[in-house]
């Protein structure tokens, strides 16, 4: 069988989370074969006070950093993912990033 494609899901906010609630977006991709990494990078909700502030300036660096970062270690582990076939998708500040 042939390799899976990876959906790169950063939330919006950019001071927010996604949390283990089910999400239509996510669901769907999934639904139609895709494989979806939801990303909280450094900066979202629910990690601390130090690591919500340390977005601050850093704004389209930080969070970019982590979402790769999420996503090479995502290929790594996961040999059934297609690195040819890798998009970001999302809404607010996960579709700025």
């Amino acid at each position: 069988q042939g390799k899976v494609p990876l959906v790169v899901y950063p939330h919006g906010g950019p001071h927010s989370n996604q949390g283990v609630d089910m999400y239509a977006g996510p669901t769907l991709l999934a639904l139609h074969g895709m494989a979806v990494l939801v990303v909280n990078y450094r900066g979202s909700t629910g990690y601390g006070q130090s690591l919500l502030e340390s977005l601050l300036g850093k704004v389209g660096r930080q969070d970019v950093d982590d979402c790769v970062a999420a996503t090479k270690a995502a290929l790594a582990a996961s040999p059934h993912l297609d690195g040819d076939a890798v998009v970001a998708c999302g809404g607010s500040h996960g579709g700025f990033l």
